[in-house]
């Protein structure tokens, strides 16, 4: 008795990266180029594996979340903004970006660190402000 040769063609349908048409293919061999019918355009059917990429302002709002921890509101407003951007970028292009859980961790730590420690700053420097108007 022979073993039985396991079929790793790609099923029967794929995703334009370019357009995000649904296409119907025979089944075809990783690696295999592929016309999208909707916009003409090529692409190399890849492996099973997400080939979505990381929204470099997801990324960079968690780094600056992380980075509020030392430079307070300089690093945690700047988080949140792009936190956001980074969330209205993934919604909008879901089969070519990842990265919301960054983008939404750098929108909360940006928040707790950043900006609520902006009442501790000001409460800090009220009584130099105070004792600057004094002096005058």
């Amino acid at each position: 008795m022979e073993p039985t040769a396991i079929d790793v063609r790609r099923p029967a349908t794929a995703n334009c990266p370019h357009c995000g048409a649904s296409l119907a293919t025979e089944a075809v061999d990783d690696g295999t180029t592929i016309v999208c019918a909707a916009c003409r355009q090529s692409f190399v059917l890849g492996s099973g594996a997400d080939a979505r990429r990381y929204s470099r302002k997801a990324l960079a709002s968690l780094v600056l979340g992380i980075c509020s921890i030392v430079f307070w509101c300089a690093a945690g407003i700047p988080a949140i903004i792009l936190g956001v951007l980074a969330l209205i970028d993934i919604r909008q292009n879901k089969d070519q970006l990842k990265g919301r859980q960054a983008a939404i961790a750098g929108i909360i730590v940006g928040c707790s660190l950043g900006v609520i420690c902006f009442p501790v700053l000001l409460g800090l420097l009220m009584p130099a402000w105070q004792a600057l108007r004094r002096a005058k």
